[in-house]
């Protein structure tokens, strides 16, 4: 099984507890309402397509590798385990407070790239709820 498909299968798996979808194709999977309305196990972001992935290339400067360029095609980003773990995706700064979306490739890759990160390194997630991008 391809390694996409299956972590698909496995965020679905979640709405079992719960599934909110939003106008734009978002979804959250598995309700946590004991600790809130807005505590989601999972959050999937819709795919982006080749023309969206090759825009978001030209804002980092550089191409994206060909297995998360699959996983774009597949998922604009996701949040996984209650935001432990955050694959970045494309954030379009003229919907903040619209609609959710991910935390953006060019934001960390350029705006919060650590000093000293050779120029062919790509950041495509971060881990823990501090979304810890390796620091000096």
């Amino acid at each position: 099984m391809h390694y996409l498909t299956e972590i698909i299968q496995l965020v679905k798996a979640a709405g079992a507890f719960g599934i909110k979808r939003f106008s734009n194709g978002v979804v959250y999977y598995g309700a946590f309402p004991d600790v809130g309305e807005g505590a989601w196990f999972h959050r999937w972001y819709p795919s982006l397509d080749e023309v969206e992935v090759e825009y978001l290339e030209q804002d980092l400067g550089q191409r994206i590798p060909e297995s998360f360029r699959e996983f774009l095609l597949m998922a604009n980003g996701a949040d996984l385990f209650r935001g432990n773990l955050a694959l970045l995706g494309r954030f379009d700064s003229t919907l903040i407070g619209l609609e959710p979306q991910p935390f953006g490739l060019t934001n960390v890759n350029k705006g919060n790239r650590p000093s000293g990160t050779p120029k062919e390194i790509l950041y495509v997630g971060a881990y823990s709820a501090d979304r810890g991008v390796p620091r000096d």
